[in-house]
């Protein structure tokens, strides 16, 4: 997240060009992408889906999307209060790469769950939104 966007010339964040992919993708490789990362213009979703097998589109505090081809899984976020949502992205995409690579839960099991630790994060700000392990293993307790 935040690899395609750019500061303008009136220091505001805007979408950027899409880097080259020099490496071929394999069938397990993941895109993750924010709304603002495709200017809120669900049309930019098009390229990244040709792209790769599963896309996850990532919403703040309205969730995140899992695409796989056609199929399109809303995956809900807890309501939270919020106080800082930076890094909340980088802690959804950390959690879910866990959840699905190294512990072998569904990537729709897997999105449940980073969305629930991205919204635990929200609620402290700066580096103290940085999930506990003991937060973590409730988290994976309840789910």
């Amino acid at each position: 997240q935040g690899w395609l966007r750019k500061w303008d010339l009136e220091r505001l964040v805007t979408p950027s060009e899409f880097p080259r992919i020099e490496i071929p993708l394999t069938e397990n490789s993941v895109g993750f992408l924010s709304r603002e990362d495709i200017g809120f213009n669900r049309i930019a979703l098009n390229l990244f889906r040709s792209l790769f097998p599963l896309l996850i589109l990532t919403k703040g505090n309205a969730g995140a999307e899992l695409i796989r081809g056609a199929e399109i899984l809303a995956i809900p976020v807890e309501p939270a209060e919020e106080v800082d949502p930076t890094g909340a992205g980088d802690i959804f995409e950390a959690a879910f790469m866990i959840f699905n690579f190294l512990e072998g839960k569904s990537a729709l099991e897997s999105a449940g769950l980073a969305s629930t630790l991205a919204a635990i994060s929200v609620t402290r700000p700066g580096i103290e939104g940085i999930p506990t392990c003991e937060e973590i293993q409730n988290v994976k307790e309840v789910l």
